[in-house]
């Protein structure tokens, strides 16, 4: 029924889903950042799979949070590329690049915050 609980339920039961990844929450000052190791830092494809992650977590976020909803910030898990301009469009925030895993900042003021409606997935 709140975001933290729906973070916390989606990190408990990746290994239902995937194999060899990880999802957790990493406690900061003011926020929360919802990690996800996929195992692929440092191959060459771990930008196109990392950044295809956004637009779905953001969704997720979303459906507690309102349609305008926009990261503090994220994180991705390789070396700034030359050319970051979907990217940038997308978070419309701060991108730190060269992280351990990849994340999506949220406050935690925000985690009791209740689903305001059916989010756009069934499942």
């Amino acid at each position: 029924p709140t975001l933290g609980q729906a973070l916390h339920r989606v990190c408990r039961t990746l290994w239902a889903h995937e194999s060899g990844t990880e999802m957790y929450l990493s406690l900061r000052e003011h926020h929360v950042v919802w990690c996800y190791k996929s195992g692929l830092a440092g191959y060459e494809n771990t930008r196109h799979f990392s950044d295809h992650l956004f637009e779905t977590m953001f969704v997720f976020f979303r459906g507690f949070l309102g349609e305008g909803w926009r990261p503090d910030w994220v994180e991705v898990d390789y070396e700034k590329p030359a050319r970051t301009e979907k990217l940038s469009a997308l978070v419309q925030n701060e991108i730190l690049f060269g992280r351990p895993n990849y994340g999506v900042a949220v406050r935690k003021a925000d985690l009791g915050t209740r689903l305001s409606g059916p989010l756009p997935f069934a499942r």
